[in-house]
């Protein structure tokens, strides 16, 4: 019979790095990683019994921001990097003295988080979004001593074997968090080819940033009844948005640019489910107007210096034709401009907001699998899952995984433009 073994390594933070030698914990106990696709957070806990004779050691390992290496496997070789579950260091150190005995809970993120975490600035035109992502973490990599690499198996072409390419996109935003960067080039908005899935993968100390298509493709089903399955199956009626009022920042008075999108038959089902949007549209109007102010093409009309840079914040000269072709055909008090302007930022904004209700005026289904330790579940992948007492029969999509010694937990998540009404 198999047996699930681990080895928890911790390693103290020397400087910039981390010592070469770590400390092992055999003690450590209740072990577990969690890791997601998107926005769920990467993640690792467990607990050192006797934690005052820690404390009361000259090198104390549990520190914030030493280094933690996890491995679990299923025999008794020794581990290898490939069984690293992850990497990433100590947030947080508590500790419990009472009946049940002296214990350490020590929590920490992998490194994902500290790349995610990073903010930065975008300028960029006619380049598709695998161009930008690229580019986006050759700029991450400058602000941390951990490699990211893009995954040797992600796409260049839209998906399907006659795939096309994937279109060019322009993108302006101002210092800007990366995870929020990337949920905006994975969107339907730049790949025109659907949602993609996306998380970072450890090997070997270097980090991969992996994308997977929303498609059709299963990796194999789940049947009610199998053995050593648990599972909780719900509808996420709490994630639906049917009303949106979507912010696209503040015009050129200072005045905020917002509208609002809905779906009435939703609202009418599941009653009213508001959502103020402004991560996705929060910077349309700056984004318009600088792309039209910075355009070699352009800057004439904003009162250009001897560098050729446009100075004022308003044409000058009217009529004045947009660089889609809509002409603006006002006076030189920059009204016309402006109203025009503000009509291509909520018409851009409507598009979004309807895109996020269109995804979310459904609930998805979810289930969580609870199973004997394994690997072979992979982040992104989808599953048909078939539970008949339930009237199931659809394919699920991983979205997260937990892992124990003892046991894993998957969450399956339904895609968006996948969810019904039965």
């Amino acid at each position: 019979m198999a047996y699930v073994t681990r080895k928890v390594e911790v390693f103290n933070k020397e400087g910039d790095s981390w010592a070469t030698d770590g400390t092992a914990i055999p003690s450590a106990f209740n072990v577990e990683v969690k890791k997601g696709t998107g926005k769920i957070k990467n993640s690792f806990s467990f607990k050192v019994p006797k934690g005052k004779e820690y404390f009361e050691k000259v090198s104390n390992p549990f520190i914030n921001e030493n280094l933690v290496d996890i491995y679990i496997k299923e025999d008794g070789t020794a581990f290898v990097d490939s069984d690293r579950l992850i990497q990433g260091t100590i947030k947080s150190v508590g500790q419990s003295m009472d009946d049940s005995g002296d214990v350490l809970f020590i929590k920490g993120d992998d490194f994902t988080e500290v790349f995610f975490d990073n903010h930065l600035p975008i300028n960029e035109e006619n380049k598709t979004w695998v161009e930008l992502i690229k580019l986006v973490l050759d700029q991450a990599k400058a602000n941390n001593n951990k490699q990211v690499e893009w995954g040797t198996a992600n796409p260049d072409r839209k998906s399907g074997t006659t795939g096309t390419e994937f279109p060019q996109k322009n993108m302006v935003l101002n210092y800007t968090r990366v995870s929020e960067i990337i949920e905006k080039l994975t969107s339907n908005e730049f790949t025109e080819d659907g949602q993609y899935v996306y998380w970072l993968e450890n090997k070997g100390g270097t980090f991969y940033f992996n994308t997977r298509f929303k498609g059709n493709e299963t990796a194999g089903t789940i049947t009610e009844g199998e053995k050593n399955y648990q599972t909780k199956i719900q509808k996420k009626k709490e994630d639906i948005k049917n009303f949106v009022i979507f912010n696209c920042g503040t015009d050129l008075n200072g005045h905020a640019v917002e509208g609002v999108y809905y779906d009435e038959t939703s609202i009418g089902k599941y009653g009213f489910k508001s959502y103020y949007a402004t991560e996705q549209t929060g910077d349309l109007f700056v984004n318009i107007h600088n792309t039209e102010r910075n355009n070699p093409a352009k800057v004439a009309s904003f009162n250009p210096n001897s560098e050729g840079e446009a100075t004022s914040k308003y044409p000058t000269t009217f009529p004045y034709t947009f660089i889609d072709g809509y002409v603006s055909d006002g006076t030189t008090d920059f009204n016309t401009y402006l109203k025009d302007g503000t009509g291509k930022v909520l018409s851009q904004g409507e598009q979004i907001a309807a895109e996020i209700v269109s995804n979310s005026s459904t609930p998805q289904y979810d289930l969580e699998l609870n199973q004997r330790f394994t690997n072979k579940y992979n982040l992104g992948e989808q599953w048909l899952c078939n539970f008949p007492s339930r009237n199931i029969n659809r394919p699920l999509r991983i979205e997260a995984i937990s892992q124990k010694v003892g046991e894993t937990s998957i969450t399956f998540v339904e895609d968006e433009a996948k969810a019904t009404n039965d």
